[in-house]
């Protein structure tokens, strides 16, 4: 049996790379079970607080502590898969470790592989190999997969390092589509409300604190478009971190002063303010500004989303990063589809990101998507306006979006074709 080990060596952070991890797991395990096999583990070093819980499919050890335990797990595998690296503001002990680790993996004629979910060079910048010493740990891996040819890790990271990798993919290259997706069916199972049972007139982001996901263009639009036809609109998941403030306060020293285009009232990330909005005591009021919510855990903030009649994220990069545009979906994005949510994205991000060779926006409205155009967003709430109270045209537009994007980024569809070419180039290995 062929054995496959996914490790997060950055550990259980909670977001993309943790689900996704997870679903890759779980879907190889969905196969012959005589022919392959997978796990996956986590280092226990680093700890994301609420954002690491309920994930207990993943196992954990630390790379600090336990390093014996990290090297016996790789011994009864035959591919090992690194959904990133060390942090880089871990202690130098660990980042040695990991360099151990993959020289174990090699030294044991194990098939290495490299999974970069970051977009950004601010992103990457927190990992171990921005370090000079360290950025020729990609020289270990067989494969490498990437988003884009054009983005950060392969233009800032790679290159200018004159790395030679044995083998890059990315999307586009071999049929991939992306490097990941989600369960849509069994998302869906769990979480898709009858059009009738979601709450009137609701808008949810639920992500990150991420500019670039859009989370203050979200604040902006609901503001200015939809208080005063009383939606409610709640941004979920925001950290309190120091670039985030501004975002929220219009005054912060010497005391705190709220905008007035955003409400606070559950903003606090304290256990009182997370376990009323978890136990649903929360009490969301129409014209208001759109309500602030502190990280949540995958489950129930999903549960929420399907409550709500529409989901939304705004990506947002400035202008010199627009090359990012062609190649990023974030995983919320389909989370929003597969809850049973109409997906209201950016018309500008919609019109340059490819889905199957053509611009997301090309295909109208088969994608089920309402794409907003923020200079010019009277088309857009028109549109949700209607669909909120039409529940037979809601259901329409949510199954289109559901069938669109199931189509193209289900796990099945894109963990077969990753995997089709994991094997292809495990053969050449050992041969």
């Amino acid at each position: 049996m062929l054995k496959i080990l996914t490790v997060l060596p950055h550990g259980i952070c909670g977001a993309g790379v943790t689900r996704n991890s997870i679903d890759f797991t779980k879907y190889i395990n969905s196969l012959d079970n005589n022919k392959i096999a997978a796990d996956c583990i986590a280092n226990s070093d680093n700890s994301f607080g609420n954002r690491s819980k309920s994930f207990d499919y993943i196992k954990t050890v630390s790379f600090l502590n336990d390093f014996k335990s990290v090297k016996d797990y790789i011994d009864n595998y035959d591919i090992i898969i690194c959904m990133g690296a060390i942090s880089k503001k871990r202690p130098i002990e660990e980042k040695l470790n990991f360099i151990d680790f993959l020289d174990y993996i090699k030294s044991k004629n194990k098939m290495l592989i490299y999974i970069n979910l970051d977009h950004k060079k601010s992103s990457l910048n927190c990992r171990m190999f921005v370090e000079e010493e360290y950025v020729n740990i990609f020289e270990k891996f067989d494969l490498i997969f990437s988003h884009s040819w054009q983005g950060d890790f392969i233009k800032k990271i790679i290159e200018p390092a004159n790395i030679k990798v044995k083998n890059i993919l990315c999307r586009g290259d071999k049929n991939i589509e992306n490097l990941f997706g989600i369960d849509f069916e069994k998302t869906k199972t769990k979480y898709w409300k009858k059009a009738t049972d979601k709450q009137y007139k609701t808008l949810k982001y639920l992500g990150r604190t991420n500019k670039y996901k859009g989370p203050y263009l979200v604040r902006d639009f609901h503001y200015n478009h939809l208080m005063k036809d009383g939606w409610i609109t709640t941004i979920e998941g925001i950290d309190l971190l120091i670039g985030t403030l501004v975002e929220l306060y219009s005054q912060v020293m010497p005391t705190k002063v709220p905008r007035h285009d955003v409400n606070l009232t559950y903003v606090k990330q304290n256990k009182t303010i997370i376990s009323c909005i978890d136990n649903n005591k929360t009490i969301l009021e129409r014209n208001s500004p759109a309500y602030i919510m502190p990280i949540y855990t995958n489950e129930k903030g999903l549960e929420r989303l399907s409550n709500c009649q529409f989901g939304i994220e705004l990506i947002n990069f400035k202008e010199k990063d627009d090359i990012f545009n062609k190649d990023i979906i974030e995983n919320a994005m389909f989370e929003i589809v597969a809850t049973g949510c109409i997906p209201i994205f950016r018309k500008y991000w919609a019109e340059r990101f490819i889905v199957d060779g053509k611009p997301l926006f090309s295909y109208g409205n088969d994608a089920g998507t309402i794409f907003l155009d923020e200079n010019n967003p009277d088309k857009s709430v028109q549109l949700m306006n209607k669909l909120a109270d039409n529940p037979v045209m809601y259901d329409e537009w949510r199954n289109k979006a559901f069938n669109f994007y199931k189509k193209y980024y289900d796990v099945k569809n894109i963990y077969s074709i990753m995997l089709k070419n994991i094997l292809e180039i495990f053969k050449t290995i050992k041969k």
